[in-house]
C-alpha cells in the first residue's frame, strides 16, 4: 500500500460513498468496490518461525502488533507494507534473529502507532549481527520509555525510535526516522578496552536518511561518528545536535565530518590505545562544529594516536562550548604520539572557545594542554582562542617547546604567541 493512502484512505471512502449515492438509484445495479479491510493482528506467537510480511492493496494499515516482539527467527518485510503499533509495543531483534524491511522509493514501508503521539510505541531494537536491513522505511512515533521486554531502554542503548545494541549489525539507507519522544536512532557504546573498534565500525551503515521532529536526531559513541552521512539531514528537532557518547577511539581511524547540525559531546573524548600497526586517529574535518559539555575534554594518550584537525580560510573548523561562557568545558590535552610520517598531531584553522586554560601553576595548562617532554610532535596553524579563562597561556603543558611548529596564533587577550612557553 503506498504510504499516501495510509493517510488518505479515509478521504477516499467518503468520496466513493458520495459517488454512489448521487448516480445510483433503486433500479440500478452497481458493482461493488473493493472492500476496505482492517489491518491483521499478529501475536508474538506469529514470529516464532520464519515470517514474511506483505501489503494488501486493500487494507491502509497491513498488520497491527500490540506486543513486544522477541524475534529469534528471519522476519522479511516487503515493499509498501505499513504496520502499525500498539502502546509500548515494538520488535527486539534477538541475537539469533534477522529484520529485513526493504522497501523501494515509490514503495515505502511504515512502521508507525495507533495513536499517532510522540514515544507512543517501543521502536525497533536490534541486538544481532545478521544482516539487519532498514530501506526506503518511515519510522514514526516512536521512542517509548516504558516499553515491555526492554524496547527503548535496554542498558546504555537510551531510548529512540532505532536502537542497535552491543555489537550487532545495521544498513539503514534511505529511511526517515521522525516524531520519536527520544532520539531518532540509539547506538550503544561497545567493544572491549584495548580491542579495535574497527569490526564495530563496520556493522554499521548510514546513508540517505531524514532525522526529523525528534527530541534529537542521533545518539552514538564517539568511534561510530564516521559513519554518519554527511548528506543525510540531521535537521527540524527539538534539539539539533548529534549527541556523543562518551568513549574511545581505540585502533581505528574516524572521520568527523561537517553535518547540517553541530556535534554535542556527552562525555570525555580519547584517542589511544594504538599500536605500531593500527593507530588510532581522529580527523576532522572543515566545517566541523563540536559543542563540549560542561568540564569535559579531547585527549590523545599512550602511543601511536593522532589528532588532525584541519580546516579552510572559508571553512574553519569550531569547538566550543555547550554554553557559551568562559571555562564551560576543559581542555584538548595531547599527551603521546609517535612520529608518523602519514599521521600528524594538527590543528589548523580552528576557532576554539570556552575552554579552560587553568593557571600556570598547574602541570598541564592551557585550552591546549602539551605534553612535549614524550615524543609528541605538534603542528598548529590559524588557530584561535576565544572566551577561555584561567591565568595561563592558552598554549600551554611542559616540555621541549622545539616539537611544536606554529604560525598565526591568536586569541582574545592578545597574549600568544608570546606567552607560549612561559
Amino acid at each position: 500500500m503506498n504510504y499516501f493512502n495510509y493517510f488518505k484512505f479515509a478521504t477516499l471512502l467518503l468520496a466513493s460513498f458520495m459517488l454512489f449515492s448521487c448516480s445510483t438509484n433503486d433500479n440500478d445495479e452497481v458493482e461493488p468496490d473493493d472492500e476496505i479491510l482492517p489491518p491483521i493482528e499478529l501475536s508474538c506467537d506469529f514470529f516464532n518461525e520464519d515470517q514474511t510480511l506483505e501489503d494488501d492493496p486493500q487494507r491502509p494499515v497491513d498488520y497491527l502488533i500490540d506486543c513486544t516482539v522477541l524475534l529469534e527467527s528471519n522476519l522479511e518485510i516487503e515493499p509498501g507494507t505499513v504496520i502499525s503499533f500498539g502502546q509500548e509495543a515494538g520488535i527486539i531483534v534477538q541475537a539469533d534473529g534477522s529484520l529485513n524491511a526493504s522497501g523501494t522509493k515509490s514503495d515505502t514501508i511504515v512502521f508507525t502507532a495507533t495513536t499517532p503521539q510522540n514515544g507512543w510505541w517501543g521502536g525497533l531494537e536490534f541486538r544481532s549481527n545478521n544482516n539487519n536491513k532498514i530501506s526506503y522505511a518511515i519510522v514514526e512515533y516512536a521512542g517509548a520509555t516504558t516499553g515491555p521486554g526492554g524496547v527503548g531502554g535496554l542498558g546504555d542503548v537510551g531510548y529512540g525510535a532505532v536502537l542497535v545494541y552491543a555489537s550487532a549489525s545495521l544498513d539503514l539507507t534511505n529511511s526517515v526516522i521522525k516524531n520519536s519522544i527520544d532520539v531518532g536512532l540509539s547506538i550503544a557504546p561497545r567493544g572491549s578496552s584495548g580491542e579495535s573498534h574497527q569490526p564495530l565500525i563496520d556493522a554499521i551503515h548510514l546513508s540517505g536518511n531524514t532525522y526529523t521532529a525528534n527530541a534529537a536526531p542521533v545518539r552514538i559513541p564517539f568511534y561510530i561518528v564516521g559513519n554518519l552521512d554527511p548528506n543525510d539531514d540531521y535537521s527540524g528537532n527539538e534539539n539539533d545536535r548529534i549527541m556523543i557518547r562518551r568513549g574511545n577511539i581505540e585502533k581505528a581511524v574516524v572521520t568527523m565530518n561537517a553535518l547540517n547540525v553541530p556535534y554535542l559531546a556527552l562525555g570525555n573524548l580519547d584517542i589511544h590505545r594504538g599500536t605500531e600497526n593500527s593507530k588510532s586517529q581522529l580527523i576532522i574535518q572543515p566545517g566541523v562544529e563540536l559543542e563540549m559539555g560542561s568540564d569535559l575534554g579531547i585527549s590523545v594518550l599512550d602511543g601511536p594516536n593522532y589528532l588532525t584537525a584541519q580546516g579552510t580560510a572559508q571553512e574553519p573548523i569550531h569547538i566550543r562550548g555547550e554554553n557559551p561562557t568562559p571555562g564551560f568545558w576543559g581542555q584538548i590535552h595531547l599527551n603521546h604520539s609517535e612520529p608518523n610520517a602519514l599521521s600528524v598531531n594538527i590543528l589548523e584553522h580552528v576557532n576554539i572557545s570556552h575552554g579552560s586554560a587553568g593557571d600556570a601553576s598547574d602541570l598541564w595548562n592551557g585550552v591546549v594542554s602539551l605534553n612535549l617532554s614524550h615524543t609528541l610532535i605538534m603542528v598548529m596553524m590559524d588557530v584561535h582562542f576565544a572566551e577561555y579563562n584561567g591565568t595561563s597561556c592558552p598554549v600551554g603543558g611542559t616540555g621541549d617547546w622545539n616539537r611544536l611548529e606554529f604560525s598565526n596564533l591568536t586569541d582574545d587577550l592578545n597574549r600568544l604567541p608570546a606567552c607560549i612557553g612561559d
